[in-house]
Formats: C-alpha cells, sequence, structure tokens
C-alpha cells in the first residue's frame, strides 16, 4: 500500500515538473523571439503566421481523421 502509494505521487511530481517547464519556456521563448519577429515586415509575418496555423490544423485534422476511419472500420 505504502509503496504504491509512494509511485502515484512520484509520478505527479514529475509530472508537475513536466507542465511547470513547458509553462516556463513559452514566456522564455517569446521574450528570445520578440527582437526577430519585430523585425519582420507584416506582410511576411502574416504569411508566417498563416503557414503555422495551416500545419497546426493539418496535424490535428490528421489525427482526428485517422481516429473517425479507427472508429469506422
Amino acid at each position: 500500500m505504502i509503496g504504491s502509494t509512494f509511485i502515484i505521487v512520484m509520478l505527479a511530481s514529475s509530472l508537475a515538473c513536466v507542465v511547470t517547464t513547458a509553462g516556463l519556456s513559452t514566456p522564455l521563448g517569446a521574450l528570445v523571439s520578440y527582437s526577430f519577429i519585430n523585425s519582420i515586415s507584416k506582410p511576411t509575418l502574416g504569411i508566417l503566421l498563416a503557414v503555422s496555423a495551416g500545419a497546426l490544423v493539418y496535424v490535428g485534422a490528421s489525427h482526428l481523421l485517422h481516429q473517425v476511419e479507427f472508429v469506422l472500420a
């Protein structure tokens, strides 16, 4: 009983470390990339954001379509 509780606590603490690291990396990336993004022209930035959004939609849709195919098959 104590061993399984210890394992659960260790898994929860490692998950908390992963979430904290991911949460801290976002503002750090924003600070590092601010000067680079500020120097890009607005039309170029719009194209880069559109490509980024398209890649995100593609990855999400391909994952969902795979799940739908698995359920319907």
